[in-house]
C-alpha cells in the first residue's frame, strides 16, 4: 500500500504578534498549529496596563503607536473589530532648564531647505549615493549637510526615542526613509493606538486557536531537525514534534538555544551581535490632569527624555503621563528605585506646571534592557546589522524565522505582525508541493 503523508503540523516558538499572527495564518488554512511560549502570558513585546486605583484607565508598557502605513495591523483591527483612535501629540520642549511651547519653537531654516531637496531627491536614488546613506549614521549626516548645532541635539532628543537610541546608530537612509512615509514631518506624527489597549489584538489573535493550542511556561532548549520533523525539547524536559517550526523569538533567546543541525555561521553571527534598543518606560498616575491639553507632550534633555500623555481621550478625571527614556538615558533611569524615577518625572514637569508631587497616586515603570529574553525592547540596526537581515529571516531546513528584527518594519507591531504572515506563506507553499 502507498504510504500516507502524515497531517501538517506546525510548531510556533513565541506567542508574541509574530509568533500569533503566524498561527493564525496556518491554523485558516486548515493546519495544525501548536504554541510554545515561555512565559506565562500572550503578547510578548505589547504590555497593556492599568493601575489597581484606576482600572477604567490603559497605558502601553510595551508596543505604542501603528503608523499611517501599517496595513497587517489595520487590517487585523478591522478583521477583529477594534477600534482604532488618534493618539498624536503637541510637542513642548524642555531643553537647559528652558519650556517652550508647541507654537514657540521652529528648527532654523536650512533644516527645512535641506529636507525639502532631499524629499525630492530620495524616492530616485541609485547606486553609489545610496550605498552612501546607507553607510553614514543620521549625526553625521547631519553635521556633513551643515546644521546648526541646537539643531542636530534637538534631533537627537527627538528621533533617538524613534530607533530607541542614538542617532549615531542608525543610517542616514533609515532616518530619510522615515521622514519619506511620514510626509517629512520631523514628529511623525501620525499615529494610532488600540481603544482599550493594544494588548486586545493579541488577545483577539489568540482566541482564533483555542486555549489547547498554546502552552505557557515552555522554554525551548533544544531544537533538532531529522526524518523531516522538527523536535522541540523545552527546559522542562517536555518533547514537542512538528513537520514545520516558526521561530518567532528575538535573538536573545534564539542564541541560548542548542541546535541540531547547527545554524549557518553567518546566521548565527547575526543573531549573537544584533543590538536592541535601552527603553525605560515609567508611568505615573496623577489624580488630577494638570496639563490640561489632552494632547501633551513634552521632550526634555532630562533623564525623563520624553513624556506624554498616555491617557489622551480616555475619560476621567485622573490621568497617566508616561516617560519613555531611551538609550544611555534608559539604563540611568532603569537602574533607580520607584521613588528616584517618579522624581526625575516630577522634576521635568516642575519647569512647566510648578510641584505636581500632590497629584501623585501611583508609579508602574520596566526597564525592557532587564527582559531575560530581549535584552532590550526591539531590534536597532546599523548598516553593518542591515547587510545581515538577510541571514537573520533566511529559512534553516524546516525552521522559518519570524519577529520584528526580521522584518521591513522592523521595532513595530506591524513589523511583527508582517513576519509572521510571511513566516506562513513559505511554509504554505512547501505544503503544497
Amino acid at each position: 500500500m502507498k504510504k500516507q503523508p502524515r497531517p501538517a503540523h506546525v510548531l510556533v516558538l513565541g506567542a508574541g504578534l509574530a509568533g500569533l499572527n503566524a498561527a493564525y495564518a496556518l491554523k485558516k488554512r486548515g493546519v495544525e498549529v501548536t504554541v510554545l511560549e515561555a512565559t506565562n502570558r500572550i503578547g510578548g513585546r505589547v504590555d497593556t496596563r492599568r493601575f489597581a486605583d484606576e482600572p477604567a484607565l490603559t497605558y502601553e508598557m510595551g508596543g505604542e503607536w501603528i503608523g499611517k502605513t501599517h496595513k497587517h495591523v489595520r487590517a487585523l483591527c478591522r478583521q477583529f473589530g477594534l477600534r482604532l483612535i488618534p493618539h498624536n501629540l503637541n510637542t513642548h520642549l524642555l531643553i537647559r532648564g528652558i519650556h517652550k511651547k508647541p507654537q514657540h519653537w521652529r528648527l532654523h531654516q536650512n533644516w527645512y531647505g535641506m529636507m525639502d531637496l532631499m524629499m525630492k531627491r530620495f524616492p530616485h536614488l541609485r547606486g553609489r549615493r545610496l550605498t552612501e546613506l546607507k553607510n553614514i549614521d543620521w549625526w553625521h549626516f547631519l553635521m556633513q549637510h551643515g546644521m546648526n548645532q541646537d539643531d542636530i541635539e534637538l534631533l537627537e532628543l527627538f528621533h533617538s526615542t524613534d530607533i530607541g537610541e542614538s542617532t549615531r546608530f542608525t543610517s542616514a537612509y533609515n532616518m530619510l526613509s522615515e521622514y519619506e512615509e511620514n510626509g517629512g514631518d520631523i514628529a511623525f506624527a501620525v499615529r494610532d493606538r488600540i481603544e482599550g489597549g493594544n494588548a486586545l489584538l493579541p488577545e483577539a489573535l489568540a482566541a482564533t486557536l483555542g486555549p489547547r493550542s498554546i502552552h505557557f511556561n515552555s522554554e525551548a532548549a533544544y531544537i533538532a531537525q531529522h526524518d523531516g520533523q522538527v523536535f522541540v525539547k523545552t527546559t522542562d524536559e517536555k518533547m514537542y514534534n512538528g513537520t514545520y517550526l516558526v521561530s518567532a523569538l528575538p535573538t536573545e533567546a534564539l542564541s541560548n538555544i542548542l541546535w541540531h543541525p547547527a545554524l549557518h555561521p553567518r546566521q548565527k553571527h547575526a543573531m549573537d551581535t544584533l543590538s536592541y534598543a535601552r527603553i525605560t518606560k515609567t508611568a505615573v498616575l496623577f489624580k488630577k490632569r494638570f496639563w490640561h491639553d489632552d494632547r501633551f507632550e513634552i521632550l526634555t534633555d532630562t533623564i525623563a527624555h520624553h513624556i506624554y500623555h498616555a491617557t489622551q481621550g480616555q475619560p476621567g478625571t485622573s490621568g497617566i503621563l508616561v516617560s519613555y527614556a531611551t538609550g544611555d538615558r534608559a539604563a540611568t533611569i532603569g537602574s533607580m528605585s520607584y521613588q528616584q524615577k517618579l522624581a526625575a518625572v516630577c522634576d521635568a514637569l516642575a519647569v512647566p506646571f510648578g510641584d505636581v508631587r500632590a497629584y501623585v497616586q501611583a508609579v508602574d515603570s520596566y526597564y525592557w534592557g532587564d527582559n531575560p529574553y530581549t535584552r532590550g525592547a526591539y531590534a536597532v540596526f546599523d548598516s553593518e546589522d542591515l547587510a545581515s537581515q538577510t541571514f537573520l529571516r533566511k529559512p534553516n531546513h524546516h525552521v522559518f524565522m519570524a519577529g520584528e528584527h526580521t522584518a521591513q518594519f522592523q521595532g513595530y507591531m506591524e513589523g511583527a505582525l508582517e513576519s509572521g504572515e510571511r513566516a506562513a506563506r513559505q511554509i504554505l507553499y512547501y505544503l503544497k508541493k
